[in-house]
């Protein structure tokens, strides 16, 4: 069966040009970047191009990258760090409403220590609300921290237009954006965003996991999170991770080469699937904000929960991801409490490739204009990555939504679920039976559509 991933926002697979340049630095280029031999300088070189692609990529400096393990490290460096070297108890941190946890836990552990935390609302229409941060904005901010695209619903919020009324009303402040989900899809330029710091991320462009980049502007005065030899000009010690920063600057070169190619492509695959949507009762696609980035959609599906569709599109070979037994709402943080708890927020992959390769029983798409590895070459499978492909699965679930959701809706007014085996369960399987292929799936899609945590652990432990 031929796997279309639609899961980009989660992570990429490694670009085939990336994987090729950081091959000699997991061999015979092991050296120690401080070290002062002609290994140790080979090294040096080496993260020297790397900083130098990464920063070309956000048109900063290349002496202002910090290399990271992580867009998570980076965005808490910049948080905490900037918080620290400029507050005092009592000072002012701003942050957006839909942050990712890695901004809102640390802007919380800065509330433990006396800052005033105060969160920058959306307004109706799922737009940063301006008018709110302006009010909010005191010269004892000392942090704003606004994220430049949306994780889960794609919106792209005026970060340029937060950080001029920083400068007015803050002067003092350090303005930093999680622009993890902006590379490789916008054109970033820090003195165009007129922030101070963004954080990005190596694995959301076809790098590796483990490695992120904290930019700053020359000049930024943060305080380091932890202590050690001094690399990186003591921001962010201990010997860097070369193999990954290797990685991602060829990662952010292609990335920033291709930015406009990737977003005219996954807008056209994004109007192919909504036009399809059309056509079901209850499909729709979230859509809050001005502008959106088109390769972020967030699906709302009628009746089960979100994980049951994920399990149903996974065994016809659609990859989405998913927020399991949640709502979006209580992800993000914001006032969108009305919204349908199931939702399916996915990725469009990179454009001009749609062989999908196997690797190990896992599928993926391929960076553009990459060539599959050697080892999967007899493999390829031929199929094309089109909206119509997820759209012919969600079809087939439809007509057992209801049956699902009322048998839901059931068991919840009974109270039970936990203890007893639901009346009925043997037949619902039944009815799935032209729906869910496979007696496993079947079992395990209706079990967890009927919030049976045992139940469904049984059947997911069955040979």
């Amino acid at each position: 069966m031929t796997t279309v991933y639609l899961d980009n926002a989660a992570t990429t697979p490694l670009a085939d040009s990336v994987r090729e340049a950081l091959a000699p630095f997991l061999g015979e280029e092991f050296g120690n970047p401080s070290s002062r031999h002609a290994l140790g300088v080979r090294a040096a070189e080496a993260l020297t191009r790397a900083r130098t692609q990464v920063a070309r990529a956000v048109g900063a400096e290349p002496s202002e990258v910090v290399f990271t393990s992580g867009g998570t490290e980076a965005n808490n460096l910049a948080v905490l760090g900037a918080a620290r070297a400029r507050g005092k108890q009592g000072a002012r941190v701003l942050i957006g409403a839909t942050e990712h946890p890695s901004v809102r836990a640390a802007a919380e552990a800065l509330a433990t220590e006396g800052f005033d935390v105060q969160t920058i609302p959306l307004d109706g229409a799922g737009d940063l609300d301006l008018q709110a941060a302006e009010a909010l904005l005191t010269p004892e901010t000392v942090v704003v921290a606004q994220m430049l695209v949306n994780n889960e619903v794609g919106t792209i919020y005026p970060v340029a237009s937060l950080a001029r009324l920083a400068r007015q009303r803050a002067p003092h402040a350090h303005v930093h954006t999680d622009a993890v989900q902006g590379l490789g899809k916008l054109a970033l330029d820090l003195g165009e965003l007129g922030v101070d710091s963004c954080a990005v991320s190596a694995h959301k462009v076809h790098g590796l996991k483990g490695t992120g980049a904290l930019i700053t502007l020359p000049g930024t005065r943060l305080q380091s999170l932890i202590f050690g030899g001094g690399q990186q000009n003591g921001v962010r010690p201990g010997t860097e991770n070369v193999v990954g920063a290797v990685a991602f600057g060829a990662a952010a070169h292609l990335a920033d080469e291709r930015y406009e190619q990737t977003f005219e492509h996954a807008a056209g695959l994004r109007d192919q699937l909504a036009r399809g949507l059309e056509a079901l009762d209850g499909m729709s696609l979230l859509e809050p904000g001005t502008e959106r980035m088109p390769s972020i959609c967030s699906l709302l599906v009628p009746g089960a929960p979100a994980e049951v569709w994920q399990h149903h599109l996974e065994a016809h070979g659609q990859t989405l991801g998913v927020r399991p037994d949640r709502g979006l709402a209580d992800d993000i943080h914001v006032a969108l409490q009305e919204l349908s708890e199931s939702s399916l927020p996915g990725l469009l992959g990179a454009p001009d490739r749609r062989d999908l390769i196997p690797a190990k029983g896992n599928l993926e798409i391929p960076m553009l204009g990459d060539d599959p590895p050697q080892r999967h070459r007899q493999v390829v499978a031929k199929r094309d990555v089109t909206p119509a492909v997820v759209l012919e699965a969600i079809q087939e679930l439809v007509p057992l939504v209801p049956v699902l959701a009322k048998e839901h809706l059931r068991v919840l007014q009974s109270g039970g679920g936990q203890r007893s085996k639901p009346e009925g369960l043997e037949d619902l399987c039944d009815r799935a039976k032209d729906v869910l292929p496979g007696e496993l799936c079947r079992r395990k899609v209706v079990a967890k559509s009927l919030e049976y945590p045992r139940l469904y652990r049984r059947h997911r432990a069955a040979p």
